[in-house]
């Protein structure tokens, strides 16, 4: 068990202020599956005893980031200096300081207008690329935030842009249900549907790849709870509602504005949203990991997995009072704040239920589970009987695929 130990520099002078740090805090992301990808701030708490502070500017690009064992970028994210607090000892006798404020690309894009840019129809992570000023694009971004070029499974129509560019991310965000992913200078959507299970989990008690939490939290129902939904595009309103939970518990209704193509893919994401957010028992989770109690060789695999590639769904085990054993679960994490100080870091994570994401996927052991169960098929209860039966093949297509063959 050891700290993390993480390492603070000024992209634009060059200088590495590690030492200078006496805290950090930042939020990554978000913590529930109905928040919007705003962005947020790294607040950074220096020494200001010699005006170190004057070595800050606005929109200096800061890089945060911790190596693991074998020298990899684990955290590795930049952010840029937008404020500047100065906190002066009285008589400079004692120590004075100083509060970097720094934005993360989100919280940095919602400064930035479209501009009348046109954006194509095309899918709703590659549509993003065109607000980016460099790889051949001609975008308003600033020259050092970069976009990721990924294909989405959804389609947007063109548009032309002229509100804020963390809008239309939030916009096609929603409409493909991506992940978000903000590594180094850059940001992606990662198409829905990309889904993998961690080896790294998540218990009350140490094991194999196991990160032990010191604090943990459970919330049922609240606003996660939608039953009835209600969405807006340029092509019209679309409702749908799962009538079992309406039933049950009364109507809880959204209303959200979607990017989407055609009323058959807004009619999907709209049953999506109605059907995976219907149930007030389904929980969503705080927990906390101390890096002095944590493997810090897991610690760092999982962070640098989490960050720099994305997708993943985690185990999360934990034991409800009274239980005699555990319950274990699989969670998609919305979101991480880090609180870190040179003795130690506190991750505090927030986590959805598995089922707010998930996409079936043929023949896979943990997405291709329908109804809870394994898919079973017992052939000794059929009995195929011929006879009286004719086939004739004169008109099939010898061409084709047939299933089996």
């Amino acid at each position: 068990m050891a700290k993390i130990n993480w390492v603070f520099t000024n992209e634009t002078t060059s200088n590495t202020f590690t030492t200078s740090v006496l805290s950090a805090n930042y939020m990554y992301l978000r913590q529930s599956y109905k928040d919007y990808f705003a962005g947020s701030n790294l607040v950074i708490t220096i020494k200001n005893q010699n005006n170190e502070a004057s070595g800050f500017s606005l929109n200096d690009r800061i890089y945060l980031n911790n190596l693991d064992s074998s020298s990899n970028d684990c955290w590795n994210q930049n952010y840029w200096v937008n404020e500047i607090e100065f906190n002066d000892y009285p008589g400079n006798t004692g120590l004075s300081t100083a509060t970097i404020i720094c934005q993360d690309w989100l919280a940095r894009s919602a400064r930035v207008l479209g501009g009348g840019i046109s954006l194509p129809a095309t899918t709703t992570c590659n549509q993003i690329s065109y607000f980016s000023s460099n790889s051949g694009f001609n975008g308003p971004l600033p020259a050092d935030m970069y976009v990721a070029s990924n294909v989405g499974l959804s389609s947007v129509p063109a548009v032309v842009w002229t509100d804020s560019v963390v809008n239309k991310i939030q916009l096609n965000q929603l409409t493909e249900n991506a992940d978000v992913q903000l590594k180094g200078a850059a940001l992606g959507l990662i198409p829905r549907g990309t889904q993998y299970v961690s080896n790294y989990k998540f218990g009350a008690s140490t094991g194999t790849n196991t990160l032990v939490y010191q604090t943990f939290k459970r919330i049922n129902a609240g606003q996660s709870l939608i039953n009835y939904e209600e969405t807006t595009s340029g092509l019209g309103t679309v409702t749908a509602s799962n009538a079992t939970s309406t039933t049950a518990y009364g109507e809880y209704a959204e209303n959200v504005t979607t990017a989407d193509a055609n009323l058959t893919q807004q009619t999907g994401l709209t049953q999506w949203r109605a059907n995976t957010q219907a149930d007030p028992l389904a929980t969503r989770f705080e927990f906390t990991l101390l890096d002095l109690a944590n493997s810090t060789t897991v610690l760092d695999d999982w962070i640098y997995y989490f960050k720099n590639v994305g997708g993943y769904y985690y185990q999360l085990s934990y034991r409800v009072p009274g239980a005699v054993g555990d319950t274990t679960i699989l969670v998609k994490i919305e979101g991480i704040n880090i609180s870190m100080t040179p003795s130690n870091t506190v991750y505090t994570v927030f986590a959805s239920p598995f089922n707010y994401y998930a996409e079936f996927i043929l023949d896979d052991s943990v997405f291709g589970v329908l109804g809870g169960g394994g898919i079973v098929y017992n052939q000794a209860e059929i009995t195929y009987d011929e006879a009286g039966w004719v086939y004739n093949d004169s008109n099939a297509d010898d061409t084709a695929s047939r299933l089996g063959w």
